[in-house]
Protein backbone atom coordinates (compact mmCIF):
# COMPACT_ATOMS: atom_id res chain seq x y z
CA UNK A 1 0.00 0.00 0.00
CA UNK A 2 3.41 2.43 0.09
CA UNK A 3 3.28 4.66 -2.52
CA UNK A 4 6.21 3.95 -5.09
CA UNK A 5 8.33 7.23 -3.98
CA UNK A 6 8.40 6.02 -0.43
CA UNK A 7 9.31 1.92 -1.21
CA UNK A 8 12.86 3.70 -2.96
CA UNK A 9 13.10 6.13 0.00
CA UNK A 10 13.00 3.11 2.28
CA UNK A 11 14.95 0.81 0.28
CA UNK A 12 17.49 3.68 0.34
CA UNK A 13 17.63 3.89 3.98
CA UNK A 14 17.87 0.50 4.88
CA UNK A 15 21.02 0.03 2.38
CA UNK A 16 23.10 1.31 5.32
CA UNK A 17 23.54 -2.34 6.86
CA UNK A 18 26.41 -0.96 9.74
CA UNK A 19 25.85 -1.51 13.57
CA UNK A 20 23.90 2.16 13.97
CA UNK A 21 21.98 2.26 10.60
CA UNK A 22 17.97 1.92 10.74
CA UNK A 23 18.40 -1.38 9.82
CA UNK A 24 20.11 -2.60 12.91
CA UNK A 25 17.42 -0.10 14.76
CA UNK A 26 14.62 -2.70 13.50
CA UNK A 27 16.28 -5.79 14.23
CA UNK A 28 16.53 -4.40 18.02
CA UNK A 29 13.26 -3.02 18.04
CA UNK A 30 10.05 -4.50 18.76
CA UNK A 31 8.98 -3.70 14.98
CA UNK A 32 8.64 -7.71 14.85
CA UNK A 33 5.59 -7.96 17.10
CA UNK A 34 3.66 -6.22 15.00
CA UNK A 35 4.78 -7.01 11.18
CA UNK A 36 6.75 -10.03 9.93
CA UNK A 37 8.73 -11.13 6.63
CA UNK A 38 5.62 -12.73 5.27
CA UNK A 39 3.64 -9.79 5.15
CA UNK A 40 6.34 -7.39 3.96
CA UNK A 41 6.34 -6.76 -0.45
CA UNK A 42 9.48 -8.38 -2.13
CA UNK A 43 9.53 -5.04 -3.52
CA UNK A 44 11.20 -4.00 0.17
CA UNK A 45 13.93 -6.73 0.20
CA UNK A 46 15.62 -5.24 2.84
CA UNK A 47 13.28 -4.11 5.64
CA UNK A 48 12.04 -8.52 4.95
CA UNK A 49 15.44 -9.59 5.51
CA UNK A 50 15.50 -7.56 8.79
CA UNK A 51 12.14 -9.12 10.33
CA UNK A 52 12.27 -12.88 11.61
CA UNK A 53 10.80 -15.26 8.87
CA UNK A 54 9.68 -18.20 11.27
CA UNK A 55 7.48 -16.03 13.78
CA UNK A 56 4.29 -16.01 13.22
CA UNK A 57 1.79 -12.86 13.75
CA UNK A 58 -0.68 -14.55 15.96
CA UNK A 59 -2.01 -10.92 16.69
CA UNK A 60 -2.52 -9.69 13.42
CA UNK A 61 -4.36 -12.79 11.92
CA UNK A 62 -6.20 -12.78 15.05
CA UNK A 63 -7.31 -9.09 14.63
CA UNK A 64 -8.00 -9.80 10.79
CA UNK A 65 -10.19 -12.80 11.72
CA UNK A 66 -12.03 -10.65 13.99
CA UNK A 67 -12.80 -7.74 11.66
CA UNK A 68 -13.96 -10.08 8.76
CA UNK A 69 -17.49 -10.33 10.28
CA UNK A 70 -17.94 -6.26 10.91
CA UNK A 71 -15.80 -5.99 7.12
CA UNK A 72 -17.89 -8.24 5.16
CA UNK A 73 -21.32 -6.77 6.98
CA UNK A 74 -20.18 -3.33 5.89
CA UNK A 75 -19.68 -3.88 2.66
CA UNK A 76 -22.63 -5.97 2.15
CA UNK A 77 -24.49 -2.55 2.39
CA UNK A 78 -24.98 -0.45 -0.93
CA UNK A 79 -22.00 1.93 -0.89
CA UNK A 80 -24.43 5.19 -1.61
CA UNK A 81 -26.51 3.65 1.30
CA UNK A 82 -23.35 3.30 3.86
CA UNK A 83 -22.46 6.64 2.65
CA UNK A 84 -25.71 8.02 3.35
CA UNK A 85 -25.99 6.63 7.16
CA UNK A 86 -22.16 8.31 7.16
CA UNK A 87 -23.36 11.58 6.14
CA UNK A 88 -26.27 11.49 8.52
CA UNK A 89 -23.92 10.15 11.49
CA UNK A 90 -21.53 13.02 10.97
CA UNK A 91 -24.16 15.92 10.39
CA UNK A 92 -25.93 14.85 13.44
CA UNK A 93 -23.55 14.35 15.94
CA UNK A 94 -21.80 18.03 14.85
CA UNK A 95 -25.18 19.89 15.14
CA UNK A 96 -25.42 18.04 18.60
CA UNK A 97 -22.26 18.78 19.93
CA UNK A 98 -22.54 22.58 18.89
CA UNK A 99 -26.27 22.97 19.72
CA UNK A 100 -25.19 22.09 23.52
CA UNK A 101 -23.15 25.31 23.18
CA UNK A 102 -20.55 24.15 25.76
CA UNK A 103 -17.43 26.10 26.77
CA UNK A 104 -15.40 22.92 27.21
CA UNK A 105 -16.32 21.05 23.51
CA UNK A 106 -17.00 22.15 20.45
CA UNK A 107 -16.47 20.93 16.59
CA UNK A 108 -13.26 22.24 15.38
CA UNK A 109 -13.30 23.65 11.53
CA UNK A 110 -10.43 22.74 9.82
CA UNK A 111 -9.08 26.22 8.18
CA UNK A 112 -7.81 24.05 5.15
CA UNK A 113 -11.71 23.99 4.13
CA UNK A 114 -12.94 27.32 5.56
CA UNK A 115 -14.31 30.19 3.45
CA UNK A 116 -11.35 32.53 2.26
CA UNK A 117 -8.86 29.60 1.83
CA UNK A 118 -9.21 28.88 -1.67
CA UNK A 119 -5.83 28.10 -2.47
CA UNK A 120 -5.89 25.55 0.24
CA UNK A 121 -8.65 24.21 -0.32
CA UNK A 122 -7.85 23.41 -3.61
CA UNK A 123 -4.62 22.04 -2.42
CA UNK A 124 -6.36 19.39 -0.03
CA UNK A 125 -9.07 18.69 -2.42
CA UNK A 126 -6.27 17.49 -4.73
CA UNK A 127 -4.14 15.97 -1.80
CA UNK A 128 -7.78 13.65 -1.63
CA UNK A 129 -7.87 12.97 -5.55
CA UNK A 130 -4.13 12.00 -5.81
CA UNK A 131 -4.36 9.59 -2.88
CA UNK A 132 -7.42 8.27 -4.23
CA UNK A 133 -9.43 8.48 -1.26
CA UNK A 134 -13.22 9.08 -0.76
CA UNK A 135 -14.83 12.02 -0.13
CA UNK A 136 -16.86 11.42 2.47
CA UNK A 137 -15.84 12.58 5.75
CA UNK A 138 -16.74 10.26 8.61
CA UNK A 139 -14.61 12.26 11.48
CA UNK A 140 -15.77 14.78 13.35
CA UNK A 141 -12.87 17.12 15.33
CA UNK A 142 -13.29 18.14 18.41
CA UNK A 143 -11.66 21.37 20.00
CA UNK A 144 -11.38 21.16 23.55
CA UNK A 145 -10.88 23.50 26.38
CA UNK A 146 -10.27 23.49 29.86
CA UNK A 147 -10.52 26.22 32.67
CA UNK A 148 -7.18 28.05 33.45
CA UNK A 149 -5.95 29.85 36.55
CA UNK A 150 -8.55 32.64 36.37
CA UNK A 151 -11.29 30.52 35.20
CA UNK A 152 -11.51 31.13 32.08
CA UNK A 153 -11.72 28.29 29.43
CA UNK A 154 -8.11 28.18 27.08
CA UNK A 155 -7.78 25.72 24.58
CA UNK A 156 -5.95 22.72 25.11
CA UNK A 157 -2.14 22.66 23.58
CA UNK A 158 -0.22 20.14 24.98
CA UNK A 159 -0.35 16.47 23.20
CA UNK A 160 0.21 15.10 26.91
CA UNK A 161 -2.99 16.94 28.02
CA UNK A 162 -5.06 15.23 25.01
CA UNK A 163 -3.31 11.80 25.65
CA UNK A 164 -4.74 12.11 29.48
CA UNK A 165 -8.30 13.15 27.58
CA UNK A 166 -7.86 10.07 25.78
CA UNK A 167 -7.10 7.43 29.13
CA UNK A 168 -9.99 9.07 31.22
CA UNK A 169 -12.88 8.54 28.96
CA UNK A 170 -11.90 4.73 28.73
CA UNK A 171 -11.95 4.97 32.58
CA UNK A 172 -14.93 4.32 34.88
CA UNK A 173 -14.55 8.08 36.98
CA UNK A 174 -17.73 7.13 38.89
CA UNK A 175 -15.52 6.31 42.04
CA UNK A 176 -13.47 9.66 41.52
CA UNK A 177 -13.97 11.67 45.10
CA UNK A 178 -15.36 15.25 44.01
CA UNK A 179 -16.42 14.86 40.35
CA UNK A 180 -20.06 15.62 39.58
CA UNK A 181 -22.17 11.75 39.31
CA UNK A 182 -23.96 11.58 36.08
CA UNK A 183 -24.61 8.36 33.83
CA UNK A 184 -21.86 9.17 31.95
CA UNK A 185 -19.15 8.65 34.28
CA UNK A 186 -19.15 4.84 34.85
CA UNK A 187 -19.29 4.45 31.05
CA UNK A 188 -15.62 3.24 29.32
CA UNK A 189 -15.96 5.52 26.01
CA UNK A 190 -13.53 4.66 23.39
CA UNK A 191 -12.60 6.94 21.14
CA UNK A 192 -9.93 7.78 18.32
CA UNK A 193 -6.22 8.73 19.58
CA UNK A 194 -5.24 12.30 19.66
CA UNK A 195 -2.91 13.08 16.46
CA UNK A 196 -0.69 16.39 16.06
CA UNK A 197 -1.84 18.57 13.33
CA UNK A 198 0.98 21.09 13.08
CA UNK A 199 3.77 21.85 15.66
CA UNK A 200 1.20 23.88 18.32
CA UNK A 201 -1.71 21.91 16.85
CA UNK A 202 -2.88 18.62 18.77
CA UNK A 203 -6.31 17.60 17.95
CA UNK A 204 -8.52 14.20 19.31
CA UNK A 205 -11.73 13.00 16.99
CA UNK A 206 -14.65 10.83 17.52
CA UNK A 207 -15.27 8.90 14.26
CA UNK A 208 -18.04 6.38 12.63
CA UNK A 209 -17.02 2.88 12.37
CA UNK A 210 -17.77 0.01 10.37
CA UNK A 211 -20.11 -1.71 13.19
CA UNK A 212 -21.69 1.45 13.75
CA UNK A 213 -22.80 1.83 9.72
CA UNK A 214 -23.65 -1.36 10.10
CA UNK A 215 -26.11 -1.15 13.58
CA UNK A 216 -27.30 2.41 12.02
CA UNK A 217 -28.84 0.80 9.12
CA UNK A 218 -30.18 -2.73 10.62
CA UNK A 219 -34.05 -3.07 10.58
CA UNK A 220 -34.19 -2.75 14.04
CA UNK A 221 -31.83 0.82 14.55
CA UNK A 222 -32.78 2.61 17.50
CA UNK A 223 -31.37 5.77 16.65
CA UNK A 224 -32.33 7.39 19.79
CA UNK A 225 -29.94 4.97 21.88
CA UNK A 226 -27.24 5.69 19.49
CA UNK A 227 -28.03 9.75 19.97
CA UNK A 228 -28.04 8.90 23.64
CA UNK A 229 -24.71 7.39 23.71
CA UNK A 230 -22.84 10.19 21.40
CA UNK A 231 -25.15 12.48 23.96
CA UNK A 232 -23.60 10.69 26.98
CA UNK A 233 -19.75 10.76 25.43
CA UNK A 234 -19.80 14.72 24.78
CA UNK A 235 -21.37 14.69 28.43
CA UNK A 236 -18.34 12.91 30.02
CA UNK A 237 -15.74 15.19 28.23
CA UNK A 238 -17.59 17.94 29.38
CA UNK A 239 -17.12 16.98 33.10
CA UNK A 240 -13.80 15.89 32.48
CA UNK A 241 -12.49 19.06 30.90
CA UNK A 242 -14.43 21.39 33.86
CA UNK A 243 -12.92 19.38 35.97
CA UNK A 244 -9.63 18.99 34.99
CA UNK A 245 -7.49 19.84 38.02
CA UNK A 246 -9.11 17.14 39.52
CA UNK A 247 -8.80 14.39 37.31
CA UNK A 248 -5.56 15.34 35.64
CA UNK A 249 -3.28 13.60 38.19
CA UNK A 250 -5.44 10.37 37.70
Amino acid sequence: MLPEPMVCELNEALADDGDQGLKAMIKASTLQRYIGFSLVAPEMPALRDALPEDSPNWGLLLRWAMSLYSIELFHSIPEDVRDGVGQNWVKNTAEMIDTKGLPTVSTFNDVSTGEGNEMRRQITKMAVEDAKMFSLNTIIILDLKRPDETGSFSRMTSIEEMRKVHKLMGMDLSGVEGLPQSECTSKRMFIAQPVTLARELHIIRIALSAPLVSRLHSLDANLQEVEQEDRLLIDKLDIILRNWSLVSSI
